[in-house]
């Protein structure tokens, strides 16, 4: 980890587990952050899709860079069809200057009934309806849950965010060949 003076990262969430999740990558990858959390606007929709869920990632992160300088990062859970199954994926949008990388996290499937009652609002809702559970995603989320706390959502904020890094700090590997 390279020493120095702390990264500073503008989380648009005032969600303690995302904010968990994209310190221990951040720490991950600078060693010391100081991580600022501000109250965002976003629709409360459940997003579907992948394209929906980063539309909203990135929102965050945009509303998050008016609080000052640093990376801004958005997280956004959303709902993802893939091989006729309903799964659960977070999305990192993280904004450096003016440029844009997006991380993903490992997802998992969820029964077809949860996520259309998901997609009627939040899967948030969605879980305490059935579970009697208040506001898993700002805990152990879906995952903990189905997982037995295996693995729970702060993994998956930092699985999002490490690749949102990854990206950032090794687009440089890469050249373009010349013409």
């Amino acid at each position: 980890m390279p020493e120095g003076p702390s990264k500073v990262v503008v989380l648009g969430s005032l969600n303690p587990v995302k904010a968990s999740g994209v310190r221990r990558a951040y720490e991950a990858f600078y060693g010391s952050v100081r991580l600022l959390q501000v109250a965002v606007s976003v629709p409360t929709r459940q997003p579907v899709g992948l394209n929906g869920t980063a539309r909203l990632a990135c929102m965050r992160a945009e509303q998050a860079s008016r609080a000052g300088e640093g990376d801004w990062v958005g997280v956004e859970a959303g709902l993802v069809r893939a091989g006729g199954r309903w799964l659960v994926i977070n999305v990192v949008c993280l904004m450096r200057r003016k440029r844009r990388y997006l991380g993903l996290s490992p997802s998992f499937q969820i029964p077809s009934w949860l996520a259309r009652m998901a997609r009627e609002g939040e899967l948030d809702e969605a879980l305490e309806r059935v579970t009697g559970i208040r506001d898993l995603g700002s805990g152990i989320g879906a995952i903990g849950l189905m997982s037995g706390g295996r693995v729970v959502r702060e993994d998956l904020v930092y699985w999002a965010t490490t690749m949102a890094l990854a990206s950032a700090e090794g687009e440089s590997a890469f050249r373009r060949p010349s013409r």
